[in-house]
């Protein structure tokens, strides 16, 4: 089964914000992943585990930044 997951990050305001949450997002096993520098949002993809977005979320508060669920799909 694939996942689309899409988490609000609180806090990206400039170039070095988006290259830790790139570094700490890129640590998880992925399919592939985009993040939305102006909108703050981060979206998942993989044919994992469903809840591979939750290792994702705890590095990016790990990081200093606050991470918000927003929706889980199955693709």
């Amino acid at each position: 089964m694939s996942y689309q997951v899409k988490i609000k990050v609180d806090g990206i305001k400039c170039g070095g914000c988006f290259s830790r949450i790139n570094r700490e997002v890129s640590k998880v096993d992925l399919e592939f992943y985009d993040i939305d520098h102006a909108n703050q949002i981060v979206t998942l993809y993989y044919d994992d585990d469903k809840d591979t977005y939750k290792e994702v979320m705890e590095n990016i508060e790990n990081a200093g930044y606050k991470p918000t669920f927003l929706f889980i799909s199955e693709e």
